[in-house]
């Protein structure tokens, strides 16, 4: 079975009746094109978006894992509305709130590799439980060559690794 989890529930309506309850939000269970699939809302921020995943990889043994959210552009390169599949995640958590002053090699996760035909670009994605709104920070991500930012990705990605669990950002 394969899970879509969306922090972001503007990406769906959960006032539809056939939305059922789970303790983080709302799942939809279906079938499409012969693939086993539950759509489910994860929660805003690392903790809840490794909670849920965790549960919903124990209650359907997903397979494979993909996130769909919005993150902020650290990089030029990118443009609003663009599709962004990071290489790479990174939690910067430890950075932003100055305890280090470098990305930790160990917080940084190398993304599955992927062979679709769909116009995207690619980078690091770096998570934390801040939001990415002074100047400094995102200047500092610009300078480590982090190239996006969001809260939750990096979280949903470490969960599925060490569930050993594929998963697309």
């Amino acid at each position: 079975m394969r899970g879509l989890i969306s922090i972001n529930s503007c990406f769906w309506s959960t006032k539809m009746k056939w939305w059922s309850k789970y303790p983080y939000g709302e799942y939809y269970r279906t079938n499409f094109n012969g693939k086993d699939i539950v759509f489910f809302k994860g929660g805003i921020r690392k903790v809840c978006a490794s909670a849920s995943t965790e549960y919903m990889i124990n209650k359907f043994d997903l397979q494979k894992v993909i996130v769909i959210g919005t993150c902020t552009s650290v990089s030029d390169s990118f443009d609003y509305n663009d599709i962004i599949i990071p290489t790479k995640l990174v939690d910067y958590d430890s950075v932003i709130r100055e305890i280090s002053f470098d990305v930790d090699e160990g917080n940084l996760i190398e993304a599955d590799e992927i062979n679709i035909s769909l116009d995207y670009s690619d980078g690091i994605l770096g998570s934390s439980d801040k939001a990415l709104v002074l100047w400094k920070d995102l200047t500092y991500l610009a300078s480590v060559g982090i190239d996006a930012s969001d809260m939750e990705s990096y979280a949903v990605c470490k969960v599925c690794k060490i569930n050993n669990i594929d998963f697309l950002v």
